[in-house]
């Protein structure tokens, strides 16, 4: 029979004292466990149930919710969306996470419209340089932009003044409307973009289609809204019904009509001053010279009649 090794052999008092500490040993977790189940057995006493239960479920809830997401990072977002949930998103920084697409969104916009309005200047510079201007470039960025968000103001803008260049035998490069040829001529196709641009700044509160009165906030906002482009699309507005007056024959009932139209647009222009000052612009048809124009036509109707 082999022998034990010689830290197993062990002798009848070694044994004995072995079986001694392993009694010990068991007593005592006995003990424990004795004072763990008198411990909760308190707990549940009738007077402590609703407590302890409610205690225990919110912890069991918390853990539950933590872990499921996964991973320490997981934790804390499991806890940071419990705590959301209790207490409000303040609580648990929610604001800032549900902001960073908005965030994302804003700064795809911004980046588009300084593309677009890249595109559109070097288009209309070759177009008074040569005659011709390629706007292809400047569609494909407007096109981007309104996949993005067909509300923003630098699409509406954009598409209006592209639509009018495109057309040189009618405007400037700078977008006047030339001088018309006798009769009435359709000018509806040329005003629907500012329309749009003009009903959604309408609607839109002070601060985020007002404010300073330089062209560069346009393009600082996400929305393409400022003062600068709205009295821009004015200006070029009351141009276009004034010239468009002044073609027609005879009727002036029309001719009344157009005239007033166009003093309309013209006021609202001049809630734009130019850095030196000027109410409105000068491009075009000064807007304070087509006002006194508008008020002499005007004047001539009524003595007329």
């Amino acid at each position: 029979m082999p022998e034990l090794p010689e830290r197993v052999a062990a002798s009848p008092h070694e044994l004995g004292a072995s079986s001694a500490d392993t009694v010990g040993s068991d007593g005592k977790a006995r003990g424990l466990v004795a004072k763990a189940l008198s411990f909760l057995q308190s707990l549940l006493r009738s007077e402590r149930r609703p407590w302890a239960i409610a205690v225990g479920a919110g912890f069991g809830l918390t853990l539950t919710v933590g872990h499921v997401v996964g991973g320490v990072s997981g934790l804390l977002h499991g806890y940071e969306r419990l705590a959301g949930i209790w207490f409000g998103p303040e609580a648990a920084g929610q604001h800032s996470s549900s902001s960073k697409p908005e965030q994302q969104l804003n700064s795809h916009a911004r980046a588009l419209a300084h593309e677009l309005r890249a595109e559109f200047t070097r288009a209309r510079d070759k177009l008074e340089q040569t005659g011709f201007g390629d706007f292809s470039r400047a569609e494909e960025a407007l096109v981007s932009l309104r996949k993005l968000d067909e509300q923003i103001g630098h699409v509406w803008y954009f598409e209006g003044e592209i639509k009018r260049l495109k057309n040189a035998a009618m405007f400037t490069h700078k977008s006047c409307l030339k001088t018309l040829p006798g009769g009435d001529q359709p000018l509806d196709v040329y005003h629907q973009a500012f329309y749009r641009y003009l009903e959604i700044a309408s609607s839109l509160p002070e601060p985020e289609a007002g404010g300073d009165k330089g062209s560069e906030l346009c393009y600082q906002r996400a929305n393409g809204y400022c003062t600068q482009r709205t009295a821009w699309i004015h200006h070029l507005l009351a141009n276009d019904f004034y010239q468009s007056a002044m073609a027609l024959d005879g009727d002036d009932l029309e001719l009344t009509d157009k005239l007033e139209r166009a003093g309309k647009h013209a006021q609202e222009a001049r809630r734009y001053r130019s850095p030196e000052g000027i109410e409105g612009f000068v491009q075009c048809i000064g807007t304070l010279v087509l006002e006194q124009k508008i008020a002499a036509r005007l004047e001539a109707i009524r003595k007329r009649n």
